[in-house]
């Protein structure tokens, strides 16, 4: 996304957001984050509803594993990731991942296909076994990859404090598990510019939550209005349980505790820095749920 970009776009106000949240969420209960629900991307180009993270799942995956190595260590064998990642799915529920139109586009360009839009995110969501290593190729490829957190990450991997090949191995890993017909993972593509106006933070005024809190579902784009949507109790209700089961998931021992100092470090981090990319100059807004229909907006 270019400054040019950013400079056209309309800066939502307090009113509007409010508007715009006041028609367009519902509540969903935390432990459904284990699930039936996901985490998305804080893309705001989504017309559903969403619980939104940097990345969605896939981002808070890398997330994890990096600070499993960070609090260890240990480094993570690549070799190993698709296991890991099924793993993953199987103690925390659904996986989502995106892209988008854009990345589809280059990478057709980059592979040199001539085919409709539509045939060609067909091929990428089952190819033709001949296909397959071409286009896995081709899809650890930064500019292939549509979402802009995991992007950044490939290519700024030290301001993100991650490994650029661990990164890699999670966008492989997850088509090949999609290639599989593995039922947890979904797979998005998301259409359109980037006309995002506001970053929003959505929460509710409870200090502790857990799996039978209800969380505040919000859709992102309405009628060409976009913001991005970050759920930072969600998030961090999340990493708390992954904290439990991180050293069964990466296969060696992780402090809980300094784990759960370091993820929220790294997690601030990472999220900080994909704002100062994606969302340079927008403002910050609170939205804060008293309760099940009535919110507050406040400007950061």
């Amino acid at each position: 996304m270019s400054n040019s970009q950013q400079q056209e776009k309309q800066v939502l106000t307090a009113k509007q957001i409010e508007k715009h949240i006041v028609e367009n969420f519902q509540f969903v209960k935390m432990n459904s984050l284990l699930t039936d629900q996901f985490e998305s991307c804080v893309d705001g180009r989504g017309e559903i509803g969403i619980v939104g993270t940097p990345g969605g799942n896939a981002g808070e995956f890398v997330l994890a594993l990096t600070t499993a190595e960070k609090v260890s260590g240990n480094t993570i064998d690549i070799v190993q990731m698709r296991e890991i990642m099924e793993k993953y799915c199987q103690i925390f529920g659904k996986f989502y991942m995106h892209t988008d139109t854009h990345a589809i586009e280059n990478l057709m360009k980059s592979m040199s296909l001539d085919m409709s839009l539509s045939d060609i995110i067909s091929m990428i969501q089952n190819p033709v076994s001949n296909l397959r290593e071409n286009l896995l190729n081709a899809l650890m490829q930064a500019d292939n990859v549509g979402c802009g957190h995991i992007k950044l990450m490939m290519k700024n991997p030290e301001e993100y404090g991650v490994r650029k090949e661990l990164v890699q191995a999670v966008v492989r890993s997850f088509y090949e598990l999609l290639w599989s017909g593995n039922d947890y993972l979904e797979f998005v593509v998301l259409e359109g510019e980037h006309q995002e106006g506001a970053v929003v933070n959505i929460l509710t005024v409870d200090t502790e939550i857990n799996s039978e809190s209800m969380i505040p579902v919000v859709v992102p784009e309405v009628d060409g209005e976009q913001m991005f949507v970050n759920h930072p109790q969600a998030a961090n209700f999340m990493r708390t349980y992954e904290a439990q089961n991180i050293s069964e998931l990466v296969g060696f021992e992780v402090s809980v505790d300094d784990y759960k100092v370091e993820v929220e470090k790294l997690g601030t981090r990472q999220l900080l820095t994909t704002v100062g990319h994606l969302a340079k100059g927008l403002p910050i807004f609170n939205v804060v749920f008293t309760d099940e229909t009535n919110f507050t907006v406040k400007k950061v």
